[in-house]
């Protein structure tokens, strides 16, 4: 609808574009037993992005105390800016030990970094240019420091496989919006992102599978254990602040979701 409605504009548009460099080496170092490494470095850059240019804000970006036209209304442009991008750098190592004698080991640690200042096109970015230095190169939502991720299954006689699968994150970060009064919503910050992180999470998944040859069928029978240390991180915080509702029901930091608990199936597969 953009070019086609009262106070929106159109500028010069360009394709959104995505350079990506990876470098990785892989050796086998035992019999089947092989380290890895690989170095990542992405940017996105040229997103789809809307700016507002008529109103005056006071110098936090908190209300609107003017336009520049005189009247009280949005004038939103898109384009595709240069600084509308984010960044991805990333190292990572693997550990692979193919089947021998009955194992098969598989691990992946990473370190990872991404920064930027949208997600996602037509974000709240350039919309309120006070609001810029805050989201300039700030940790995305989905930024990972610490990732580690582990997996081993052992063959034993009769049919049976026993797996085990490890997974562990350092927690990605979330934020403190604080209310518009222009916009009446919360879009505000007063940090640069990544000020809040959350905590830790890890999860340990165990699985027990056998199988029978039955003539030309076969049946497999298999339990699963998810999550068994039955632990109860937190995912998910209200982020919405506003200091003169301190009584609010859901304030800055309540929390909204938790990592599911211990669950377990059974799930039987006959094939004919």
């Amino acid at each position: 609808d953009y070019g086609a409605t009262e106070g929106y504009e159109l500028k010069k548009l360009r394709a959104p574009v995505k350079n990506e460099v990876q470098l990785g080496l892989k050796r086998e170092v035992a019999t089947n037993f092989a380290l890895g490494a690989r170095l990542i470095l992405a940017r996105t850059q040229y997103y789809f992005e809307d700016d507002e240019s008529n109103v005056i804000w006071n110098a936090d970006g908190s209300d609107a105390i003017g336009f520049k036209d005189g009247v009280d209304h949005y004038v939103f442009s898109l384009g595709t800016p240069s600084n509308s991008y984010r960044d991805y750098r990333g190292l990572e190592f693997t550990l692979t030990k193919a089947i021998a004698n009955g194992w098969f080991v598989d691990g992946s640690y990473t370190l990872g970094d991404a920064r930027g200042t949208n997600e996602a096109p037509i974000s709240y970015f350039a919309d309120n240019p006070v609001q810029n230095k805050y989201l300039k190169d700030g940790e995305l939502s989905y930024n990972v420091a610490n990732a580690l991720k582990m997996q081993a299954t052992k063959e034993l006689p009769m049919g049976l496989t026993l797996g085990a699968a490890y997974f562990f994150e350092t927690g990605n970060p979330y934020d403190r919006i604080y209310y518009n009064n222009y916009y009446e919503d919360y879009y505000d910050y007063r940090d640069k992102p990544g000020q809040f992180h959350y905590e830790p999470f890890q999860r340990i998944d165990l699985r027990a599978q056998w199988t029978r040859k039955l003539g030309r069928n076969q049946l497999t029978v298999m339990a699963d254990v998810f999550n068994i240390l039955d632990s109860r991180t937190v995912t998910s915080r209200a982020t919405q602040y506003d200091p003169e509702v301190p009584d609010s029901s859901q304030p800055f930091g309540t929390v909204l979701d938790k990592q599911d608990p211990l669950r377990a199936q059974v799930a039987v597969r006959y094939n004919f």
